[in-house]
């Protein structure tokens, strides 16, 4: 995903383990059964008339959540638990094919499909970035014009934690195999935890005010492992770069997350020609991966391994390849 760097060390970091993880995640997701009784955790807000949200976490088991209505992209109706666990994004399976066609893992692809997911990772966080800046006239419609309002004050609240529980912070589980896919009240990513569930995709809206179905606001960037394992995010508000540290837990056994990001979110230039105009904050904000100015997938995306526009080709915009 698009985070900046420290020193070296990528703040998002490819990772081969992470991959299988994931691999494991897939398969065991077929299985509508697999994880019922694991909790999980999703972030609703509802916004008042005077534009200010009030957002509720709720932390239960996934066969809990199957009665929750999502719309989906289509306008299909669809369950929220149906999305439970959150892989994070995906790659075309025509680039890097992981598997081979008798069903062997394909070594070569698979030590280069962490690094090509991470790079996509960070062009999907800058433009989800790029998209709170875009006021209501450049969207095609009302719903995606809130959702992009939403993200936005999520950025602007993430240091603060939601306005309600359900349940409390204290009745949440922490202990047990079922409990490794939440964060946990004790950990570090506690903090933003807001943040780490929009970017996993975790985060909803009722379509319209009093409605029972509710709308995604942000399509999954991470992996629900990679939010609890990997990550405790912060926002600075003076940067247009991201930053990543080791977290130390020295004289203690170390518990995740083992990294913490801080991503930039500071106050959005006047847009111009003098810094970036609206149209190319739009024109990244919503670049198609495959076609037009700014793909990140090469031209023949089955006989090459290369990818493009990770970054934008503007200033200003914010980076995020942590």
């Amino acid at each position: 995903m698009a985070i900046a760097t420290n020193l070296t060390k990528p703040a998002i970091s490819p990772d081969t383990g992470l991959l299988t993880k994931l691999l494991e995640i897939e398969e065991n997701s077929k299985s509508q059964s697999h994880y019922d009784l694991h909790y999980f955790q999703v972030l609703i807000v509802n916004q008042h008339e005077d534009g200010s949200i009030e957002t509720t976490l709720l932390t239960k088991q996934k066969q809990d959540f199957r009665d929750m209505k999502v719309l989906e992209a289509g306008g299909t109706v669809g369950s929220i638990a149906d999305s439970l666990p959150s892989n994070g994004v995906q790659l075309d399976p025509k680039f890097l094919p992981i598997k081979n066609l008798d069903g062997s893992l394909n070594h070569k692809n698979l030590a280069k499909y962490s690094t090509a997911r991470f790079l996509f990772q960070c062009r999907k966080l800058s433009q989800l970035m790029a998209k709170t800046w875009l006021s209501k006239d450049y969207f095609d419609n009302d719903l995606d014009a809130k959702k992009a309002e939403i993200a936005r004050k999520i950025f602007l609240a993430a240091n603060l934690r939601p306005n309600n529980f359900e349940p409390s912070w204290a009745e949440i589980p922490t202990t047990g195999e079922t409990t490794d896919c939440i964060i946990k009240s004790d950990r570090l990513n506690q903090q933003g935890l807001q943040l780490s569930l929009l970017f996993g995709g975790l985060v909803y809206t009722p379509v319209e005010p009093g409605s029972d179905t509710y709308v995604r606001i942000c399509e999954p960037i991470l992996s629900n492992y990679e939010l609890v394992y990997e990550y405790a995010f912060k926002v600075s508000w003076d940067t247009f770069y991201a930053n990543r540290t080791d977290y130390p837990q020295s004289g203690n056994n170390p518990v995740p997350p083992y990294y913490e990001v801080v991503m930039p979110y500071p106050p959005r230039p006047e847009l111009s020609e003098f810094t970036v105009k609206p149209d190319q904050v739009k024109a990244w904000a919503e670049a198609d991966e495959h076609e037009g100015k700014f793909p990140f997938y090469p031209e023949s995306i089955e006989s090459s391994d290369g990818v493009q526009f990770v970054h934008p080709p503007y200033p200003y915009i914010l980076l995020s390849c942590c």
